[in-house]
């Protein structure tokens, strides 16, 4: 699962919705997620957060696992009556 990350390139206005790709010397490529455009930020507090903490980001990966497992099926021995 891509955890959604916050970002200001400069430090200053609204946060915006991104992915990050790598991190440079220089700062984190962050993907724009609503135009797809690449930034380099610096890795500062006040220019990159996470959207969901990461004890929620936890959670939603046990419940999801939890989940997945509920849905798997466990194959068996064919049914004697099911050959026939």
């Amino acid at each position: 699962m891509i955890r959604i990350i916050l970002y200001r390139v400069d430090g200053n206005g609204d946060w915006n919705e991104g992915v990050i790709h790598t991190f440079t010397s220089e700062g984190a490529v962050i993907e724009n997620k609503a135009t797809g455009e690449l930034n380099l930020v610096p890795i500062k507090p006040e220019c990159l957060k996470f959207k969901i903490l990461t004890e929620q980001w936890v959670q939603m990966q046990i419940q999801a696992q939890r989940e997945m497992q509920a849905r798997s099926v466990v194959a068996g021995p064919i049914p004697g009556d099911f050959r026939r």
